[in-house]
C-alpha cells in the first residue's frame, strides 16, 4: 500500500489546508490518501486531489520530493505550486469539511494547539525542510562561487 500526500502552495507562499470531516477526526490536515490496487503513486495523488477537492492537476505539475518505506507502507510526499480559488472547490463532504490557505506560522500554530492531524506532523516537518532548501537554492543558484 502507498500513502500519497500533496502540499499545495500558492504564489503568496500560503499552504492549502483542509479540515477533515468529523468522521475523519475533524482536525486540520494536508490532502492525502492511499493508492488503489495497481495504481501508480502519481495516479493516486491526482485522484485524491480530484476526489477530495474537485480539481484536476497534471502529473507534470507535481514534484515528488520525498518517499520512504515504513512497516511495508510506502509514503510519498508531493509538492504543487498553484493558485487555487477555494470558493471554486467541490469538497468531498465525507472527508473534508472546509479548506483554507494558511501561512507556515498558522500551520505551526495548529500543530501547537493540537488541531493538526498527528499522523501528518512528520510529513509537515519534512516539507518545511524541503521548501526552505528550495527557496535557498533557488535564490542562490545563480550567484556562483565567491572568490
Amino acid at each position: 500500500m502507498q500513502i500519497v500526500t500533496i502540499f499545495i502552495q500558492n504564489n503568496q507562499g500560503e499552504f492549502l489546508i483542509q479540515k477533515r470531516s468529523n468522521k475523519k477526526n475533524g482536525k486540520y490536515a494536508i490532502t492525502s490518501g492511499h493508492t488503489e490496487e495497481n495504481e501508480k503513486r502519481e495516479q493516486g495523488i491526482i485522484r485524491e486531489v480530484k476526489e477530495e477537492l474537485g480539481i484536476d492537476i497534471k502529473k507534470e505539475d507535481i514534484k515528488l520530493f520525498y518517499n520512504t518505506e515504513i512497516d511495508k507502507k510506502l509514503y510519498n510526499l508531493y509538492y504543487l505550486k498553484k493558485d487555487i480559488n477555494i470558493s471554486d472547490l467541490c469538497l468531498q463532504k465525507e472527508e473534508v469539511e472546509k479548506v483554507k490557505w494558511c501561512t507556515q506560522e498558522e500551520v505551526e500554530q495548529l500543530i501547537k494547539n493540537k488541531e493538526f492531524y498527528e499522523n501528518q506532523i512528520e510529513a509537515w516537518d519534512l516539507f518545511k525542510k524541503y521548501i526552505n532548501e528550495e527557496e535557498f537554492y533557488g535564490k542562490n543558484s545563480s550567484m556562483g562561487h565567491k572568490q
